[in-house]
Order: C-alpha cells, then structure tokens, then sequence
C-alpha cells in the first residue's frame, strides 16, 4: 500500500523517533540506542542518506528553546 518494504517502513519509523527525541534534547546516542540503532555511526548514516546532513548538524539548525541553556547535546 505505501509503496516501501517492512524493512523500509521499520528504519523511517526508527528515524522519526530518533529524530523527535533529539528535538527534545536527547543525546544522539541516546536517541540512537531507544531506536534500535546498532550504535551512534548506525544512526548517523542512516540520518545521512534519509536527509542529507548528520544528526549533529540537524540538531545544529534547531532554532534555541525559550529557557534553554544555550547549548545543545550533541553525543
């Protein structure tokens, strides 16, 4: 029906919650690992093909939260 393999399915929905938990402030391994990436590099070159720029960088382009620290978690 959506034109993609289970396996396809499985690894987009690993990434969006990758992705969502890094927004919340998650580190990358972190959020790598309650994916159910093999480890940090698994997730950064799945990342990569997906949307074209690491995980770091992404996190990166995030504009700051109000009341945040001004830093952000990286790994």
């Amino acid at each position: 029906t959506t034109g993609q393999s289970f396996r396809e399915f499985k690894r987009w929905s690993a990434i969006q919650y990758a992705a969502a938990q890094m927004k919340e402030g998650a580190l990358v391994r972190t959020a790598a690992m309650d994916a159910g990436f093999a480890d940090t590099a698994h997730l950064s070159r799945v990342f990569r093909q997906t949307f074209g720029l690491t995980p770091s960088a992404a996190i990166g382009a995030l504009p700051l939260q109000e009341g945040h620290s001004g830093q952000r978690p990286v790994s």
